[in-house]
């Protein structure tokens, strides 16, 4: 379950843009401290916008468990 301080967390998260036949994010899983920092850096095209989107919940990634956020 949810607990105060958790974080944010995607299991098994996947996300298609539409009309796209591939995945933007696919079974992508990440958990981040309520204190920690991310750095998103890689190449174009592998899928640093879409992850700071679905964190931002500008998109809604599919996902297999659950998507907790949690500000401490």
């Amino acid at each position: 379950g949810m607990h105060s301080g958790e974080g944010t967390r995607f299991e098994n998260a996947s996300f298609t843009y539409p009309g796209s036949s591939q995945p933007a994010l696919q079974d992508f899983s990440l958990h981040i401290q309520p204190v920690e920092e991310l750095a998103s850096v890689g190449e174009s095209g592998s899928g640093k916008s879409t992850l700071i989107r679905c964190l931002n919940a500008l998109e809604n990634p599919q996902v297999v468990k659950c998507i907790f956020m949690v500000i401490a």
